[in-house]
């Protein structure tokens, strides 16, 4: 998956002034240096807020009093878009945004397109996250909930903090939450893996546990299979000794055994038990897997 951050866009408060375009070099790493409080963080701030963050730390005062919208053009899968974000202004976030493909020039003006989960889904299509989380459970945790565009913006900025922190290397990646998402989104971002993979792959596990189940199902049936087997032997046994039955009417067979006690049971509830007397076998008994005495 191929997700570039072409340019930052702000769209002023007073429509008089010029939409402000910060353009980045594509296909180069792109390195925002200079002195300090001269605004270099609220760059990585906008683009965290434009793709949809919970919080936004765009410093309060200047820039929010001057910017209506913070927006960015991007390309995602060889398609330009923009994408934009309105100003919390006091608040702590907007839940308004703005996302259209890029037509070559930028509108003067916005309007709110989408809101924040809509935004969310609609962008996760775009970039054709699968909808599936990485665990099977009805309610799986955080860290196993379904992989999101926001996991992969790690790989497109990187703030001052994490580039001089020797034990990290993506953004966000200093907290074990974000660390083990990453992780899970690292298929995606490598294009190792698609929706249609992952779809595939908790199908594979679905019929994994299914074949389990039903194999245990077996196991059970079988168990119940030879004590009923047991039975039968034991109650064949007990008719050849009481004459109901001969040592030659028994058979290796289960069914035809089982047939043979049948015979006897409907000739107990037809009252003809005494025309099939046979001569009394006392003594003569039969067991599982053994042959008569």
């Amino acid at each position: 998956m191929k997700f570039v951050i072409d340019a930052i866009v702000l769209w002023p408060q007073d429509a008089l002034r010029e939409i402000r375009v910060i353009p980045f070099e594509n296909s180069k790493i792109n390195i925002i240096h200079g002195l300090s409080s001269t605004g270099k963080s609220s760059i990585i701030h906008i683009i965290d807020y434009a793709l949809g963050a919970s919080k936004c730390q765009i410093p309060i005062g200047l820039i929010r009093d001057k910017v209506s919208w913070f927006g960015l053009k991007i390309t995602m899968l060889g398609e330009a878009w923009v994408v934009a974000r309105k100003t919390p202004g006091p608040k702590q976030v907007s839940g308004e945004f703005y996302l259209e493909r890029f037509t070559g020039e930028y509108p003067e003006a916005l309007s709110t397109t989408l809101v924040t989960e809509a935004f969310k889904e609609k962008f996760n299509a775009l970039v054709r996250m699968s909808d599936l989380p990485h665990s099977d459970e009805e309610k799986p945790p955080k860290r196993d909930s379904r992989s999101s565009y926001r996991d992969m913006a790690a790989f497109n900025f990187l703030p001052q903090h994490i580039v001089a922190n020797p034990n990290t290397l993506f953004f966000k990646t200093d907290s074990w939450l974000h660390k083990n998402r990453l992780i899970r989104a690292m298929p995606y971002a490598l294009g190792i893996v698609d929706a249609t993979y992952v779809m595939n792959e908790h199908r594979r596990d679905a019929a994994e546990k299914e074949r389990e189940s039903l194999n245990k199902e077996l196991v059970v049936l079988e168990r119940a299979k030879q004590r009923w087997g047991f039975d039968v032997d034991r109650m064949l046994g007990r008719c050849v000794e009481l004459g109901m039955l001969s040592n030659e009417d028994i058979s290796e067979a289960l069914e035809d055994n089982i047939a043979k006690l049948q015979t006897v049971v409907k000739a107990y509830e037809e009252s003809r038990l005494e025309q099939i007397l046979k001569k009394n076998q006392i003594g003569c008994t039969r067991t599982a897997n053994s042959t008569p005495r």
